[in-house]
């Protein structure tokens, strides 16, 4: 999953970013991400039934919670995902080859 946001980069983030970048930190070899400035209380939760399912949210608190957060984590240190191509393309070659 990937996740593109611009809002949540703020300076801050861009800082750490760019400390990460410039090798000021040394190797980063482990990223802990605690968040712990915002709460759900469970009126939230419970003002739908569809809240903090797997089913309802298409993967749980995390994927309906942290979009931002998921982004942030792999931005910071310059390791976001590269796009995959290769299905599309796998398919094409394999509609070429079989003359359709």
């Amino acid at each position: 999953m990937a996740s593109y946001t611009t809002s949540a980069r703020g300076p801050i983030f861009q800082k750490l970013r760019d400390l990460i970048a410039e090798g000021e930190l040394g190797e980063i070899t482990r990223i802990t991400w605690l968040i712990t400035d915002w709460f759900r209380t469970w009126t939230y939760y419970a003002s739908g039934g569809w809240r903090a399912t797997w089913a309802g949210e298409g993967g749980g608190v995390l994927i309906n919670q942290c979009p931002h957060n998921l982004d942030l984590v792999q931005w910071i240190p310059n390791m976001m995902p590269e796009p995959n191509h290769r299905r599309r393309r796998d398919r094409q070659d394999a509609s070429d080859r079989s003359g359709g």
